[in-house]
């Protein structure tokens, strides 16, 4: 899982291999960033350039955009950078690659597919179930059952959804620009409330899952 866990349970382990050595190496450089330790975050890449030449510039793309004055939107004038996430957001082996998405959303816009939810009718008006089609919508074609307001807003945040029936869930997230989970929600209801007030300001990514099939996603900007 790509968010950072509360717990640093594991990152202490003396020999990991693979995909956990990466994994870890993930995490602590998040955890590194988290509490503004630069110098160690960049010791982990330097450990690991020669070995895992992908990660370590991965990485080393997120550190210098937490030290940039713009952040993350520094990342529209280095188009090198941009070349390099699109290519490892797009690879699914790739660890963290959750991440890169994430962040090209956040400063770019891009958009990625995901399965159809929601059943379609063919020519005859019967009814199609998701595993007998096999075309995907993007998420902007389901944002019209979906509002998301007051955006910018101080904390409390209204999240409609016209298709929530009663006696299913959505479950609601809200991650930063790292590709970090920081809050989440069960909404059962067509109208609900999201308190964020305990973020800091700035801009998040809201994405909504019915089970584990993301079926909306907007940008929200938290002001103080």
């Amino acid at each position: 899982m790509l968010g950072l866990t509360t717990s640093t349970t594991g990152y202490n382990r003396l020999t990991v291999v693979g995909a956990d050595a990466q994994d870890t190496q993930l995490q602590l450089v998040y955890a590194h960033l988290n509490k503004g330790n630069i110098s160690s975050a960049r010791e982990i890449v330097s450990q690991i350039k020669s070995t895992q030449p992908n990660l370590a510039n991965y990485l080393a793309i997120l550190i210098n955009l937490q030290i940039l004055p713009n952040k993350e939107y520094s990342l529209v004038n280095r188009p090198a950078d941009i070349d390099f996430l699109t290519n490892y957001a797009n690879n699914q082996n790739n660890v963290g690659y959750g991440g890169a998405q994430a962040l090209l959303q956040f400063v770019m816009g891009t958009n990625y597919t995901v399965p159809r939810l929601l059943p379609i009718q063919d020519g005859s008006g019967s009814r199609l179930l998701n595993n007998q089609q096999n075309n995907d919508v993007t998420l902007s074609e389901v944002d019209a059952n979906f509002k998301v307001f007051p955006n910018p807003t101080e904390g409390i945040l209204n999240f409609e959804c016209k298709i929530l029936n009663d006696g299913s869930s959505y479950r609601v997230e809200i991650i930063n620009s790292l590709g970090q989970i920081v809050s989440q929600s069960t909404i059962i209801n067509q109208q609900s409330i999201i308190n964020i007030k305990q973020l800091n300001s700035g801009i998040y990514m809201l994405n909504a899952y019915n089970g584990k099939t993301k079926i909306y996603q907007t940008k929200i900007v938290k002001v103080n």
